[in-house]
């Protein structure tokens, strides 16, 4: 009886270091970002204003927040009015409230904190903090601030905030929900937080 109470607390402990060391791999971080990108600006291939260019790549400043407060508060009340989110039929709305409440969020800048290691496939990424008056197509398109990205331990649900702007007047700020199946991120919901 007491051998199997220590196989049991032991187990027990094994599968909570495990928990606890889970943590989202880098090429994840860039597949979620890739995913916003280009749900968030586009096709970079609009933004090409000379089709004698072949293989062009928009450069896009970026850079990435320190914090999420600004917005915490707001997603989660989008979560609660259903009416305004545009989802798909892998969206759990508790999953998302129950991230946005857990004890566990991660919240993390970026998994190496070494934003600058950041590849996104149809971009030229220029890190900085500067944001222009405003950007031209065929030079640098836009400027896209990435909120710190929320996930849970599970590793399998989060939630990413993103503002973009393209002149001193014209901008957005999106919030996305992704949802990891089949070892593959995809977004399942979203909404727009702000647009001027």
């Amino acid at each position: 009886m007491r051998s199997n109470l220590i196989i049991s607390t032991l187990f027990l402990i094994a599968c909570f270091s495990g928990c606890e060391n889970k943590k989202l791999q880098y090429f994840e971080y860039s597949e979620i970002q890739s995913l916003v990108l280009d749900s968030a600006i586009g096709n970079p291939k609009v933004w090409n204003r000379d089709t004698t260019i072949s293989n062009y790549k928009p450069i896009l400043n970026i850079d990435i927040a320190d914090s999420l407060d600004l917005y915490k508060l707001r997603v989660k009340e989008d979560l609660l009015k259903p009416r305004w989110l545009d989802t798909t039929n892998l969206f759990v709305r508790e999953e998302f409230l129950n991230l946005i409440e857990s004890n566990e969020i991660i919240t993390l800048k970026n998994p190496d904190e070494d934003v600058s290691n950041l590849k996104i496939d149809n971009y030229v990424l220029n890190f900085t903090k500067e944001i222009q008056a405003e950007y031209f197509s065929n030079d640098t398109i836009g400027h896209l601030t990435f909120y710190p990205l929320i996930n849970n331990r599970s590793l399998i649900n989060a939630i990413q905030v993103c503002n973009f702007h393209k002149f001193g007047d014209w901008g957005f700020c999106k919030v996305f929900f992704l949802k990891k199946t089949k070892g593959k991120w995809n977004i399942v919901g979203s909404n727009m937080l702000w647009i001027s």
